[in-house]
């Protein structure tokens, strides 16, 4: 049972798309929200509303969510090669896993985050041992194949067992990569791309 939201009916996996069945389309929120998704695999990965981006998600919000895994979950993607525009994750909504924590994307192979915000709690838990990393507001990592993050903002909170890469924006970027242009948070005591050895960033 899960310890975020023990009373609530609860999902393994709800995602849209994953290794197998990427989402290459274009998927047009029109700024409806998406709301009371909950999903709770503590040993799985690559859990959010979308698993696996090649398309283009853009003007979603996505609020009353809860998420928890062991890697790689996201406010709105898990895995990013396409693009992210115009999205908003607002502050009911709390992620809590291991490594691999974005507010918008878990982990940005060589995509963009553009114009989103999210106001996501994000926990870094332990596991087997062993503390979180690769934690950030935007992206939890990013930088792969020239990843973009622009224009976005975090004013939500990054707390729990952490150690390594942890930033406001982005956890870590990834062979140095990562082009970030005029992105900003409110988060105190966090710097915006995280580092090694670091649970400040």
């Amino acid at each position: 049972r899960s310890t975020l939201f023990p009373y609530t009916t609860l999902f393994r996996s709800a995602s849209i798309g994953d290794y197998h069945h990427y989402f290459y389309g274009t998927f047009d929120g029109k700024g409806h929200k998406v709301s009371g998704i909950r999903i709770s695999d503590t040993e799985g990965s690559n859990k959010a509303i979308f698993g696996h981006v090649d398309g283009t998600v853009k003007n979603l919000v996505v609020s009353d969510c809860c998420i928890e895994a062991c890697r790689t979950i996201g406010g709105i993607v898990a895995l990013l090669y396409g693009t992210i525009e115009n999205c908003h994750v607002l502050s009911d909504v709390t992620l809590s896993a291991n490594t691999y924590i974005g507010g918008i994307a878990a982990e940005n192979y060589g995509g963009t985050v553009k114009g989103c915000t999210s106001a996501a709690t994000i926990i870094g838990t332990e596991d087997n041992g062993s503390n979180a990393g690769w934690l950030g507001g935007i992206a939890g990592s990013s930088g792969e194949n020239h990843s973009t993050l622009t224009d976005n903002l975090f004013t939500g909170t990054i707390s729990g067992n952490l150690l390594d890469y942890i930033g406001a924006i982005l956890g870590k970027n990834d062979y140095d990569e990562t082009t970030l242009t005029n992105n900003y948070h409110t988060l105190s005591g966090k710097g915006g791309v995280g580092s090694e050895g670091s649970a400040i960033g």
